[in-house]
């Protein structure tokens, strides 16, 4: 039994049974026992009222609450105050909705193994983004959507609560550990590093819920830590591509716009998302997300931002270090503390930065369907030194490194530096693969290279780039190589025939969650222990194989277009390459001798 239970609120409210509780109130089944019906009642904690200013806070959003009239929202019947054991509760009674949540039945589809329809989506969804635009067109932002304050009806309609809970919370000293204003796992990016948050907050928590009842899992796991904030933040979003059927990439284009990291890139309205996702669920065509926005966190979506020029993504790397340190635990942090810590670990980094030798680790890109056609090589005069450099090229206008890229423009193949930038190579020959190879003759063989690239949204999706290795010549040498399609493979070249190493019977492309689709930025690495090759993808491992074809070789870059297509754009925003030491169980020539 509750301690509240046969409590009455307002000579009115009889308690009868607790029904729930969330990071903000309790909530109690109750009878109106003048109005002789069943009703909900959420009494927030005591806590929340410790701020001198919480009472005209919490009556002016109640009463803002209390206006809404919308079949999608839940009504608030009343509100008020109440003394016990010497301290003030506030309460909101509200229509009681005997349902389930939305997180009720996705958890019991997911122990099922299956997923809603595509119909059922499509009803959930366009009854929520009319009863959220409704409530944005009253100025009221709900800061905390998530499947948990979704409720269906008896007609199965859903029902959407707790506006205006999330907003009491805000200025007010959270003493309670278990107190978080938002939930990790649906936060917006601004809103995990403590920024302004405003109605395009609320659609990327709809977008995620979308992603989840689409796919049945949200893209980033809340294990209880920080981790998930920090996902939100810097990582790409997964393509829900592999769970949609053929024929639902428009979907995808609907996610990747709810779901920018850049509030900008993001739907303006929730009326906006409705018109994208309703033409979608038709069949229709969606518009790419736009293009040219500038962004405080980084990009999945439209032209790729150089990552050194976002700080955010600057301190993703001393997060992923940090976090390493910091006890396991169940406990959620308010936007606040991740802020504060934000500003303190870009105080350590601006001081780091200068020592700070590694690729960035920016979310990368994507592969190509066959790849044939002819080779362009390297025609400048090469450098030569016995040890093979340590480098990182970041393309900046400051680089030493950029005068070891072959630059210049011809019918076939175009290589320039951008002014905010980038290395930007075109392939201009349908059906042909390219290659810039770094300017300088050395034999990397014990190496780890890195490229972190994208292909520009208007190529051929079945274009493919990557990582060239263990170089000869224009007929010899291997290449680690990703699609617009979220594919990836890794070749050998020799004599002018291409072999796919894995010889897997699924086909010379293979597709991962891992690699990013056209557009989106994807990083990937490839380390060469003498023979043994294993290739990476946005940090996941996802090829390892031998090959003894070729001798160690120089290093360079692969962009190559289908048949029957316009030109490929691949904009490069780093690559390098470090020594990979050998393990006591390896060879020079790992196996045979070579």
């Amino acid at each position: 039994m509750s301690e509240f239970s046969n409590t009455l609120l307002g000579n009115r409210y009889q308690i009868r049974e607790r029904i729930g509780a969330g990071g903000m109130a309790r909530v109690f089944k109750a009878w109106d026992t003048v109005l002789e019906r069943a009703v909900a009642v959420k009494i927030l904690y005591e806590h929340l009222a410790e701020d001198a200013t919480f009472q005209q806070r919490f009556e002016r959003e109640a009463k803002a609450v209390a206006s809404f009239n919308h079949p999608n929202i839940v009504q608030i019947f009343d509100f008020d105050r109440f003394e016990r054991d010497g301290q003030t509760l506030y309460y909101m009674v509200m229509a009681y909705i005997p349902g389930k949540t939305l997180k009720n039945v996705l958890d019991e589809m997911c122990a099922r193994d299956e997923r809603l329809s595509l119909e059922r989506i499509e009803q959930i969804m366009t009854q929520l983004l009319d009863a959220v635009g409704y409530a944005h067109a009253q100025g009221a932002i709900h800061r905390d959507i998530k499947p948990g304050n979704i409720l269906f009806n008896e007609r199965g309609q859903a029902i959407l609560t707790d506006f205006g809970i999330a907003r009491l919370a805000q200025g007010v000293r959270l003493t309670r550990d278990s107190v978080t204003v938002g939930t990790p796992a649906y936060m917006s990016p601004e809103q995990a590093v403590g920024g302004a948050v405003d109605a395009r907050s609320d659609l990327y928590a709809l977008g995620i819920m979308l992603y989840e009842m689409l796919t049945g899992k949200v893209p980033f796991d809340d294990d209880g830590s920080l981790s998930v904030l920090f996902r939100h933040i810097n990582d790409p979003i997964p393509s829900a591509l592999p769970y949609l059927s053929m024929g639902s990439e428009a979907l995808d284009i609907v996610l990747l716009k709810a779901l920018a990291k850049d509030p900008d890139q993001r739907y303006a309205s929730a009326e906006a998302f409705a018109a994208d996702l309703q033409a979608a669920f038709a069949g229709k065509p969606v518009l790419p997300p736009k293009a040219g926005a500038t962004a405080d966190f980084s990009i999945i979506t439209g032209p790729p931002q150089k990552v050194s020029s976002n700080p955010v993504n600057r301190v993703s790397l001393a997060l992923n270090t940090i976090t390493r340190y910091i006890p396991p635990t169940t406990r959620r942090y308010a936007p606040l503390g991740i802020f504060i810590v934000g500003m303190v670990l870009i105080g350590v980094l601006v001081g780091a930065s200068l020592v700070n030798n590694q690729l960035r680790s920016a979310p990368p890109a994507a592969p190509t369907e066959a790849i044939t056609g002819s080779m362009t090589g390297n025609d400048a005069e090469s450098m030569t030194s016995d040890d093979p450099p340590e480098f990182e090229s970041t393309f900046a206008p400051d680089d030493a490194t950029n005068s070891w890229w072959p630059l210049g423009e011809s019918t076939s193949v175009s290589r320039m530096l951008t002014p905010d930038g980038f290395l930007r190579f075109v392939n201009h020959i349908a059906g042909a693969a390219m290659t810039t190879i770094l300017d300088a003759e050395y034999n990397y063989d014990f190496v780890s290279i890195t490229l972190i690239a994208t292909l520009d949204a208007a190529s051929p999706p079945t274009s493919g780039y990557g990582i060239v290795f263990r170089y000869q010549d224009n007929d010899h040498y291997n290449v680690f190589a990703v699609d617009g399609r979220g594919r990836y493979s890794i070749w050998v070249r020799d004599d002018g025939q291409w072999t796919e190493l894995r010889r897997s019977s699924g086909g010379d492309w293979t597709p991962n969650d891992a690699v990013l689709p056209i557009g989106s930025p994807n990083r990937l690495t490839i380390r060469v222990q003498g023979n043994l090759l294993t290739g990476q993808v946005n940090g996941t491992q996802v090829a390892q194989v031998t090959d003894s074809t070729l001798e160690p070789g120089r290093i360079g870059i692969y962009l190559a277009t289908p048949e029957n297509a316009s030109e490929a754009v691949l904009l490069v925003d780093a690559y390098g390459a470090v020594p990979s030491v050998p393990t006591m169980t390896e060879s020079s020539r790992s196996g045979d001798g070579r």
